[in-house]
């Protein structure tokens, strides 16, 4: 009597064991984006917390080889920056409300007074553009200033409306709560992280992806800690001129002109065009009005040209574009929250990218004839 044969399981070709292993993290990916945009509403003291304690983390390895523990060095560092925000809410903090709350008010007379020079100057331009095209003077819009108006007025109402629902409620609350609770666990506990993680590494791709997350690691502390290091810089400076010159608003402009700086290209624009705007009103286009602008002038030297190659360097790697496409993606995606998820993330794919064109120019697929 013949024993029946039992047929012995197929196996996966190598490709196709790397195809399946590519759909598993592809599916992982996609349900993890699917939970960010499910729970975005209470991300932002965990995220505002994970960056702090990035940025915090060798501070509290240093003090470490000072001989204090790692939980003693974290309730320092926590109870520091605290302390820091605290101080710097007191003494800011009014004066930032009552220059913002002013500047709303009078935004539109500036822009309107702007139109109005700029419709001057400009009139023999656009009479001979309406002649070309066909269209008369009514083409050109009548009044820019009602239009900011009705602007202002609906962000207003926005920001109540935002203001006094529950998600803005669980934010601000989480941010003045939650945010120190995060710093001092994730300060503390970053090293177990990091070895869990580590041992939990597939072992076939261990060694690639360890090399991978030194190349991220390395980009991230080049870019955050030294971007940290410029926004204060530059901040500073701003704030310190507009104040000797008499800038109106000078602590609004200055703060705004040295914190968008980590925004390429838009953030430079806004702040300089804003700034500008502020000082024709006050100076017109003469005596200190120069002065602005040589201020801004001479904060994008200082910035490009010294500030950021010395203090970040040319190893980040992230290109000013892929970063803005990045910031506005992550802005579509899960609102100020992908705002500050998009360096890191940019950061993170920018890393994998090279590394998968480098294996490809080393694979099969480009190699062969």
């Amino acid at each position: 009597m013949n024993t029946p044969v039992t047929p012995k399981p197929k196996m996966m070709s190598s490709w196709q064991a790397r195809w399946f292993h590519l759909a598993v993290w592809i599916v992982i990916l996609t349900l993890f984006v699917v939970f960010l945009r499910a729970v975005e509403p209470i991300l932002l003291p965990f995220v505002l917390g994970m960056f702090v304690a990035y940025l915090m983390d060798p501070l509290a390895e240093r003090l470490q080889r000072l001989g204090i523990g790692r939980t003693i060095a974290t309730a320092i560092i926590t109870l520091s920056l605290c302390a820091l925000v605290v101080a710097l809410a007191v003494w800011l903090a009014p004066m930032l409300y009552q220059q913002l709350n002013h500047l709303i008010a009078r935004a539109p007379a500036m822009l309107s007074n702007v139109e109005a020079s700029a419709r001057e100057w400009a009139a023999p331009v656009l009479k001979r553009l309406n002649e070309i095209t066909g269209t008369g003077p009514e083409a050109i819009p009548a009044d820019s200033a009602e239009l900011v108006q009705r602007a202002v007025s609906g962000l207003s109402q926005l920001a109540t409306r935002l203001f006094s629902s529950g998600a803005a409620l669980i934010n601000l609350t989480g941010l003045l709560l939650i945010t120190p609770i995060v710093c001092f666990y994730l300060i503390r506990d970053w090293p177990s992280v990091v070895k869990k993680v580590d041992s939990m590494l597939p072992l076939a791709y261990a060694d690639d992806i360890r090399e991978q997350i030194h190349l991220i690691n390395r980009t991230l502390a080049s870019y955050l800690r030294g971007q940290v290091v410029v926004m204060i810089i530059m901040s500073a400076f701003y704030v310190v001129l507009f104040s000797i010159i008499g800038l109106n608003f000078g602590l609004v402009l200055g703060l705004l002109a040295g914190c968008v700086v980590i925004v390429p290209y838009i953030g430079s624009a806004i702040s300089i065009g804003l700034g500008l705007m502020v000082a024709y009103g006050q100076f017109g286009t003469e005596g200190s009005f120069i002065w602005v602008l040589a201020v801004f002038g001479a904060g994008q030297v200082l910035e490009a040209q010294i500030l950021t190659p010395k203090i970040i360097g040319d190893r980040v790697g992230l290109h000013p574009l892929w970063l803005l496409f990045g910031m506005l993606a992550g802005a579509v995606l899960l609102g100020f929250v992908g705002v500050l998820l998009a360096v890191p993330l940019t950061a993170v794919i920018g890393v994998l990218a090279k590394f998968a064109v480098n294996r490809y120019l080393q694979s099969g697929l480009y190699l062969d004839q």
